[in-house]
């Protein structure tokens, strides 16, 4: 993976180059994240189980001189296209724009420290957009790195974290809880991060055997009802817990939920159980993933698919069939659980399975789901990596 992160940066120094005719002189990358356990809970105020990839965002960057000396230049080589940002006036763009999630970013930083000086930058990422892989986290992260690096001015983690999930909420319209954003800063190698989204308290949890790798399987389709049906839940499941009496989701356990389910209506409950199952769930998985046990491990994962599936609905018939397939090979196989990770409605499907099986697995997941929807998935075998950062400069790539 190392190798992918190398041509990444020689792709990054070369689009600044071929866009801006002289080196940069400033490079970072932040990480993609994926979620073992705890799917639609950060913004409820609980716990979860992300780690961050190695799918990267990259920003090369150089500052501007002449008459642009208040103008940020953004070129992103995966779409092929251009922003000038004016840092004294920083705009808003239409929802969906890729460039409000540099602008929020830009504006936050601007509260904290000044920026008088205009820069040139041109992303390159292969994060999959729309995947549920945190590719807008990403984004953000890497925009806030930049500014780091191109004022000297370093933000404390936590503050950086929030000040990206702010971004995401003023410009993008987006009102995501803090997982993403905190994972692609807080990420460390051979680590899963088990993060309180509620206090920002976090311990990190390796996986119980080196032997043990991630297998995202993006499904490639992203139905419409996404966005739409994210603000259906949150709206569900507040007001479940107004019904509920209760201040936060961490206070209602199964027994008050089934003491109170004549409360709810049957969307409701629904929400609830998903909210107050995926909780537990994620609690049992780092006693699991401490103590090896891959059955449960397994057990688990598949609880939280089907949660997520029933209850929740935020799943589709090419998630469950990338899980189906997954559950059928079986431990027996090489796999010890998959679920659906994301947001859902399309995008990925995360399984846990062993090293010296991993290609052959992703070979028979892709040919089967293939086979059932003529669509050709994208697989990846990833191990966790480190959150992000500024990187060298090479003699060569500058």
């Amino acid at each position: 993976m190392c190798v992918v992160l190398k041509q990444l940066e020689k792709d990054a120094v070369k689009s600044f180059r071929s866009q801006f005719g002289i080196p940069p002189t400033h490079l970072v990358v932040a990480p993609g994240r994926v979620n073992l356990m705890g799917e639609h809970i950060d913004y409820h105020g609980g716990c979860v189980l992300p780690a961050a990839i190695a799918k990267y965002t990259l920003m090369a960057a150089r500052p501007a001189s002449g008459k642009r000396g208040d103008v940020a230049t953004f070129y992103t080589k995966n779409l092929n296209q251009t922003a000038h940002i004016s840092l004294s006036d920083i705009p808003k763009f239409r929802h969906g724009d890729w460039r409000n999630y540099i602008t929020g970013v830009l504006a936050g930083f601007s509260k904290t420290s000044v920026m008088n000086r205009g820069f040139d930058a041109a992303i390159v990422s292969n994060i999959p957009i729309g995947a549920g892989l945190s590719s807008s986290a990403a984004l953000e992260v890497a925009t806030a790195t930049l500014l780091e690096s191109l004022t000297g001015f370093q933000l404390k983690p936590l503050d950086k974290a929030l000040l990206c999930q702010q971004a995401e909420h003023q410009f993008a319209g987006v009102p995501c809880g803090i997982m993403d954003q905190f994972t692609c800063i807080y990420g460390q190698e051979n680590r899963l991060i088990f993060l309180d989204c509620h206090s920002q308290d976090h311990t990190y949890v390796p996986l119980p055997d080196a032997e043990l790798q991630l297998l995202v399987m993006n499904s490639m389709v992203q139905h419409e009802l996404a966005s739409s049906e994210y603000a259906i839940r949150k709206k569900e499941c507040a007001a479940a817990l107004t019904k509920l009496n209760a201040i936060s989701w961490r206070d209602v356990s199964q027994e008050h939920l089934q003491a109170n389910r004549t409360r709810l209506s049957e969307s409701e409950m629904r929400r609830a159980r998903h909210v107050v199952s995926e909780i537990e769930r994620t609690q049992k998985m780092v006693n699991a993933l401490q103590a090896g046990d891959l059955e449960m491990i397994a057990r688990l994962m598949h609880a939280s698919h089907i949660s997520l599936r029933d209850d929740f609905q935020v799943s589709c018939k090419e998630l469950d069939l990338l899980v189906d397939i997954a559950e059928e090979i079986s431990p027996v196989g090489g796999i010890f659980g998959s679920r659906m990770t994301g947001g859902g409605f399309g995008g990925c499907t995360v399984s846990l399975v062993q090293r010296e099986n991993a290609e052959k697995i992703m070979g028979q997941i892709s040919s089967r789901y293939q086979a059932q929807t003529r669509i050709q998935p994208d697989g990846f075998i990833t191990p966790l990596t480190a959150g992000a950062r500024m990187l060298p400069l090479s003699p060569v790539s500058s």
